[in-house]
């Protein structure tokens, strides 16, 4: 099914920084930040595009905290792919049937808990399409916006 790379109002400041945890991913992304304008091609993609995938990645502490002027959206560019599997039972599942539409879901971490979804949104675009998520600051422990995390989980139908 997916993936991705982050997108933002806020630009390379609000980028995250590391890549924490990555389930069912390979690619190589050289920057984890790019124009929602505009994106590049650099994307993480599935290994099996059958099965769920998952993304968790760390922020720097914004210099200007989040609510007072500082990061609020998350955006992340995803896209689905065309992926169909033969049928391990005939008639089943024929390869050029429609895909069913996987789900992309945003979540809110700090410092390696959550603590809110942010969106929950159906990726029909093979070529892309961009998902947006508002933190509300009060969430969070550290109003700082230190240990903020997003996890980003694309599951499959």
């Amino acid at each position: 099914m997916l993936l991705l790379l982050f997108a933002g109002p806020s630009g390379p400041e609000g980028a995250p920084d590391a890549i924490l945890a990555a389930t069912n991913l390979a690619g190589t992304v050289q920057d984890l930040w790019d124009d929602p304008t505009a994106p590049d091609a650099d994307f993480l993609d599935p290994v099996d595009p059958s099965a769920a995938t998952d993304l968790r990645v760390s922020f720097p502490t914004p210099a200007t905290a989040p609510g007072s002027g500082g990061p609020v959206l998350f955006q992340v560019w995803v896209y689905r792919t065309g992926h169909a599997d033969w049928p391990t039972v005939w008639p089943t599942v024929w390869p050029d049937s429609p895909v069913a539409d996987p789900t992309v879901i945003v979540d809110l971490w700090e410092s390696g808990a959550f603590v809110a979804q942010l969106a929950s949104v159906t990726v029909t675009s093979t070529s892309g399409q961009l998902i947006t998520g508002t933190m509300n600051p009060a969430l969070l422990a550290d109003p700082f916006g230190a240990g903020v995390e997003l996890r980003v989980r694309g599951v499959p139908v």
